[in-house]
């Protein structure tokens, strides 16, 4: 995994571009958003939302929305990007674990490419603050890894959204997903949407 530094400076040269980065959301979010229904008065935030791609998005669809992430030199172009385009985002840094946002003030947890680089240990302290800032009914759409033997990632599972999720949330099955994770080959990931109990 890389550290915040090591992210930082992908940020600063510009080779997250090539690594991670995307140019436009991800289809599978596009789906969720035309399935998702209304957005008025709803808020979004985006987790690791890194130079704001899906945060934008996000907005666009109506969402009041707020993008948190680690990565000062991220932020930057997430914040330079909405301004160009004339759109009020929050973009901040924080840890995820401890979003500056009230208790069940969030509609939507947008999660591409967070919960799969949380160590197994410190998964359940980012399921605790999911549900304390979503809203009855709110929902988290994550994205990422679910190959177990990829290093790099601790991958999502059934098993592993059972174990963190199954206290607060319904969970649909974890779906498979083919990532473009910026080199030649796809990264096989999971989809997963858990829904915070009433």
């Amino acid at each position: 995994m890389p550290t915040f530094s090591q992210w930082d400076e992908a940020y600063r040269t510009g080779e997250y571009q090539q690594l991670w980065g995307m140019p436009h959301p991800s289809q599978e979010l596009v789906s969720f958003a035309a399935a998702y229904g209304s957005t008025a008065g709803k808020v979004a935030i985006d987790v690791g939302c890194g130079a704001g791609t899906e945060a934008i998005f996000l907005v666009q669809c109506g969402f009041t929305t707020y993008g948190f992430d680690q990565s000062v030199e991220a932020l930057k172009i997430a914040t330079q990007r909405a301004k160009d385009l004339g759109l009020n985002i929050t973009f901040q840094e924080a840890n995820i674990l401890h979003v500056p946002l009230a208790d069940q003030t969030v509609d939507l947890i947008n999660d591409r490419g967070c919960f799969h680089v949380i160590p197994d240990d410190i998964r359940p302290d980012y399921a605790k603050e999911m549900a304390r800032l979503l809203k009855p009914g709110g929902k988290i759409f994550i994205r990422g890894c679910r190959d177990t033997s990829n290093e790099r990632f601790h991958a999502i599972t059934d098993e592993a959204i059972k174990t963190y999720f199954s206290d607060a949330f319904d969970a649909t099955p974890v779906y498979p997903l083919e990532m473009n994770d910026g080199t030649p080959s796809l990264l096989h990931g999971g989809l997963v949407i858990l829904t915070k109990r009433k």
